[in-house]
């Protein structure tokens, strides 16, 4: 008898080592790697009990909020981002774009707004700004901001390297600003410009995004 208690002890001994030796690391990327909304919720809180302050978990459980449906849900995360990271205009933009799935046009146009003014080339910002203003019954002013988003997703020329006579320069056209809401990880989020060394210097060295 007394081998079976030691054996449970042992085997709950080691489930709860298990669980606190995960790193908040480790289940922020379990939680990118999950197949499912439900997991990915779970381990991104997991992820937030050990950093409050991580700024990517709150944003991938915002968008795995939103898959469920649970705008409100998300629209605090976003605002939770927006405390620790008060100039971060994705974040303005995605916040938007939840309140004006619940209804709440208002706040949902003045994020749009913040969002144009703190990144004056973000097409999506003026498309769904427009969009927005066109419900409102302001046609004439959503006309501005749909024409601007045109003239930001025009193409432009580029030179890329000085062009020898008679020949003619190479262009690269203008990158679309859509947004497109997606689970990261730390590096692909670091690559894409969206994560500073600022909001990754609590994770060890080696788990540092190259």
């Amino acid at each position: 008898m007394k081998r079976i208690i030691d054996i449970v002890f042992i085997a709950c001994l080691t489930v709860s080592v298990q669980a606190r030796g995960k790193t908040m690391l480790e289940w922020f990327e379990a939680g990118c790697m999950a197949d499912n909304p439900d997991k990915q919720i779970k381990y991104f809180n997991k992820a937030l009990k050990l950093d409050p302050n991580f700024v990517l978990a709150y944003k991938n459980r915002a968008f795995a909020k939103e898959k469920k449906g649970n705008f409100v849900g998300a629209i605090t995360d976003y605002s939770r981002i927006l405390e620790l990271k008060p100039g971060y205009s994705d974040i303005y933009l995605y916040r938007a774009i939840a309140r004006e799935k619940i209804g709440n046009t208002t706040e949902a146009f003045s994020d749009y707004s913040k969002a144009i003014e703190l990144n004056p080339m973000d097409q999506d910002a003026y498309n769904r700004r427009g969009r927005l203003k066109e419900k409102m019954g302001n046609k004439e002013e959503s006309l501005l901001d749909f024409q601007k988003a045109a003239r930001l997703n025009a193409p432009q020329e580029v030179k890329t390297k000085p062009v020898p006579a008679g020949k003619k320069a190479e262009t690269i056209p203008a990158k679309s600003i859509g947004q497109e809401k997606k689970i990261e990880g730390i590096k692909e989020t670091k690559r894409a410009g969206r994560v500073t060394d600022a909001e990754v210097k609590v994770l060890p060295k080696s788990a540092k995004p190259k």
